[in-house]
């Protein structure tokens, strides 16, 4: 007779796609799945306590996959900020409390909460490779008194081929102040290269390729007249009312990132955001101490700083030469202008350009003008504006989201989103051919406008001014980084590019095409928003991708 379990535990495999809420049972079961020998698969174990709470519960994993597998507990943090113009494509429109950090499993084991839904994420990953085949694996909750609460499986089929590999520019602002701020560090010292190093891994991992250059301090998410902490890998003197530039901090920087996997590097705004009516704060050793020289108090297209850039920029061009990265460079003017800055951004241009041919300018638009008069080089269109952009027939089109679109179902990365909302990026990004996607909050950890630092694990919406987790996807550790679920969906995002490249390699880009096509994922706000119904085209895509090895 077997013994009575002295509490009851209910579980479920479900896809990665679905947040786990604590108070609502997972819908969409998912027990087996495809994958190529390269990729890295998540999917997550639902578990419900009916009974007290309870710890020191583990969980075993067996099977041949089982030494390529990572468990990390799925953890809630708060969301207060709901968007204002929210479309009926949300998880959850009110306060409260979203799965979203992956944290590892601790001192404490899986703790089972009472009458509550809790979730393990469960990755699947080898640098070398999977082996190849069809694969078990199962998993054994049991109890601190030694009792199997709950045991269950998933199959697994690893293809024998590698996933091709996407040159798509992505870049997802990294906030070095912010690194600098949690971690107590000075900026670029050995301390920080330490934990930046970390970050950088992260950034990589999860597929961006672009990094963000802050030759000067940024001028972004700043409050009018304020400062966020200095920042600057350009190193500047005044001697006799000439310039001296030491470009040692920079190299370093960019050699530092290479070795890490970056591909592409955007150099910072030299003007300020929206509009660029400002000067970048900048910092120099002049008569024998550092000062700022630039900032809010002197204009963008002041002779003073237009005298500055004239001295600076020939040298930046020369050691982006030098350090033989022009063909991956990007320069940035100033943050989201709008068409009442025409002007002022048309003077800013012809300030920088006559100094850095062949460094293409790029900046974040919702307007066109900016292209069509010739002043932005590669357009970076909000996701919701790319309609307007698509007569034109830009060869060089990257875009991006950010605090919107809220509404209109288009992809983003809100906590309270779907997880599908999220993830369907990649094959809209595959769909509409861009050349590459920018978002501008990998590690903001500040309030809007960077008035004061934030906790994120309590603070998910700077403050109250932005949608929960659009300033962030990795949470600050003592020495480095936990995932979001929203880090791991971007990561699987390029993975589903990959497998639609893949495809496109095997059978054509017609095929991939018409599997798109009859899913209806058109544009960035038409795609399946049943997590079932995107599961059945992830797993047309590997039937297809079968079958072209079969042949």
């Amino acid at each position: 007779m077997e013994k009575e379990l002295s509490y009851k535990v209910k579980g479920k495999i479900v896809s990665s796609i679905e947040k786990i809420l604590s108070e609502k049972e997972p819908k969409t079961v998912k027990n087996r799945s495809y994958m190529m020998k390269n990729e890295k698969m998540s999917f997550q174990l639902a578990f419900f306590n009916d009974a007290h709470a309870r710890k020191h519960n583990t969980l075993t994993v067996s099977g041949t996959l089982a030494p390529y597998v990572t468990l990390r507990s799925v953890e809630n943090v708060p969301v207060t900020y709901t968007a204002p113009e929210a479309d009926d494509y949300y998880i959850g429109k009110t306060a409260g409390l979203y799965p979203d950090v992956l944290k590892p499993l601790g001192k404490m084991g899986v703790v089972l909460p009472c009458r509550q839904w809790k979730g393990i994420w469960v990755s699947i990953e080898n640098k070398d490779g999977l082996p190849v085949g069809k694969h078990t694996l199962s998993f054994t909750l049991t109890s601190e008194e030694n009792e199997v609460l709950n045991t269950l499986t998933y199959q697994l089929e690893v293809l024998d081929i590698c996933a091709e590999q996407n040159s798509l520019v992505m870049t997802n602002w990294m906030h070095y102040d912010c690194i600098c701020q949690w971690h107590k560090v000075k900026p670029f010292t050995n301390r920080f290269y330490n934990i930046f190093e970390k970050y950088l891994e992260a950034y990589v991992h999860l597929g961006f390729t672009m990094l963000l250059v802050p030759i000067f301090t940024p001028p972004l998410d700043t409050e009018y007249g304020a400062e966020r902490m200095t920042t600057q890998l350009v190193q500047i003197e005044v001697v006799d009312g000439e310039y001296k530039f030491d470009f040692s901090l920079l190299r370093e920087f960019i050699r530092f990132a290479k070795e890490k996997g970056i591909r592409y590097f955007e150099f910072g705004h030299l003007f300020t955001q929206w509009g660029g009516k400002f000067c970048p704060k900048i910092v120099a050793k002049k008569n024998g101490k550092m000062q700022k020289i630039f900032g809010w108090h002197v204009h963008s297209t002041s002779a003073e700083y237009v005298a500055f850039l004239d001295a600076f920029l020939p040298r930046l061009h020369q050691e982006i030469l030098a350090m033989g990265i022009k063909e991956a460079s990007y320069l940035h003017l100033t943050d989201e202008p709008n068409k009442s800055h025409t002007e002022s951004y048309t003077k800013c241009c012809e300030i920088v350009k006559k100094h850095m041919q062949g460094i293409p300018i790029l900046d974040a638009l919702s307007e066109t003008v900016f292209y069509e008069k010739g002043l932005v080089d590669v357009p970076v269109i909000s996701i919701e504006h790319y309609d307007g952009f698509v007569p034109l027939a830009i060869k060089n089109l990257f875009v991006y989201c950010c605090c919107y679109p809220d509404h209109g179902y288009y992809s983003n990365r809100f906590i309270n989103m779907p997880g599908l909302r999220t993830r369907i990026l990649g094959m809209q990004l595959y769909r509409t051919g861009v050349q590459g996607f920018l978002h501008w909050g990998f590690n903001f950890y500040n309030s809007v406008l960077s008035i004061q630092p934030i906790d994120p694990y309590t603070v998910t919406d700077a403050g109250g001014f932005f949608p929960g987790g659009d300033g962030f996807i990795v949470y600050p550790t003592a020495n480095g980084v936990y995932y979001s679920i929203r880090a791991e969906l971007s990561k699987e995002a390029m993975q589903d590019y990959n497998a639609l490249l893949t495809l496109e390699k095997l059978a054509g880009k017609a095929v991939v095409r018409t599997l798109l096509d009859g899913a209806n994922v058109k544009g960035y706000n038409v795609y399946p928003r049943k997590d079932k119904d995107f599961i059945a085209l992830r797993n047309k895509i590997y039937k297809e991708i079968k079958a072209c090895l079969r042949n």
